[in-house]
């Protein structure tokens, strides 16, 4: 069993916002493999299919690290065999990267994460959500502007599509396939 966790808030005002971009990747695989997320035994939602694990933490961004810690422990899984997919306001809008473990890069979902598996090995799949014009909180916590929203079903779709090579081929193989479509390097440069 694999785990894929999107980050993001919970509750419906903050579906659509910048910070929840990799639960709304963790949605769309849901929709791919005709699937609906469950209550968890603790703080995440999730459903199986296919030997993935699909999850979203029911807390807040920055306690992100207590659902995952829960999940790998419940699940008897090593981090590595783990993906978090989650925004990142260095990197422009839409483009995507993948790395196989790394820093928190200031994402305190990612930081809450690290310290909770007392790791960074694990995979992680960035979303670019551009550089905030002032305060990065209201930034992520805004929802997409209307250009970005016409093309963020294509972005979300194409993450998913990695994901999927991801667990199909490996990650070297979606990493030549993400990062390099994306502009972002080839296999795993650091950052």
């Amino acid at each position: 069993m694999r785990i894929v966790c999107g980050l993001g808030n919970p509750g419906r005002t903050c579906r659509f916002t910048r910070h929840n971009a990799g639960s709304l990747v963790v949605d769309e695989l849901c929709n791919y493999f005709n699937r609906k997320l469950k209550e968890g035994r603790r703080n995440y939602l999730y459903t199986e299919t296919e030997g993935l694990l699909l999850t979203k933490p029911t807390l807040f961004m920055n306690e992100s690290g207590r659902a995952v810690l829960d999940l790998v422990t419940e699940y008897d899984i090593s981090p590595s065999e783990l993906l978090i997919i989650c925004d990142d306001i260095n990197l422009p809008f839409g483009r995507l990267r993948l790395r196989k473990k790394g820093g928190d890069g200031g994402h305190k979902g990612l930081g809450s994460i690290i310290y909770y598996l007392e790791t960074e090995d694990f995979a992680r799949l960035r979303i670019g959500i551009g550089k905030p014009p002032g305060n990065y909180t209201s930034y992520v916590l805004s929802e997409f502007t209307q250009e970005e929203k016409e093309r963020l079903h294509s972005i979300i779709g194409e993450a998913r599509d990695g994901v999927l090579v991801l667990f199909r081929e490996g990650i070297d193989k979606a990493q030549s396939v993400i990062n390099v479509k994306n502009g972002s390097g080839d296999a795993d440069e650091p950052r």
